[in-house]
């Protein structure tokens, strides 16, 4: 639909080990496949989450707002007010990121609070919206 839409901006939110998902994949394999072989940790939810984010990232109408977290909605409820892409908890400035520092884990990329970002859309004509992501070793915005 994207690629069909090259003039609509498509905008994706998801924390990278969004809990309630992770839980459902593990329903649907011991359930519908009946296999409990497979673990899906969050780790590797944040893998793959970030590898499909990085085949929609070609398309230059497809942003990503992604945050460090296992929440699961955003936009329906308060936290949507507080959540950067650090967390939706603690804040990913100041102390945390100089402790970080201190043990060679430099935080990189944007802090725009989810609710500034969501301002910018839908995106006007001749404006842009970028990616945000933040976290460690993170090349994102």
């Amino acid at each position: 639909t994207a690629r069909a839409f090259p003039r609509v901006a498509f905008a994706f939110v998801d924390s990278k080990v969004d809990s309630v998902q992770i839980a459902f994949y593990h329903l649907i394999h011991s359930t519908l496949l009946k296999s409990v072989a497979t673990t899906l940790t969050p780790q590797r939810f944040s893998e793959r989450l970030d590898d499909m984010s990085r085949r929609y990232m070609v398309l230059p109408n497809w942003v990503t707002y992604l945050v460090n977290s296992q929440h699961h909605l955003f936009l329906p409820q308060d936290v949507l007010y507080k959540t950067k892409p650090g967390s939706t908890i603690i804040e990913t400035t100041g102390t945390v990121s100089e402790m970080l520092s201190f043990m060679g884990l430099p935080l990189s990329g944007s802090n725009v609070p989810l609710a500034d970002w969501l301002r910018g859309l839908p995106v006007p004509p001749g404006q842009i919206v970028k990616s945000v992501c933040r976290g460690v070793g993170q090349q994102a915005e």
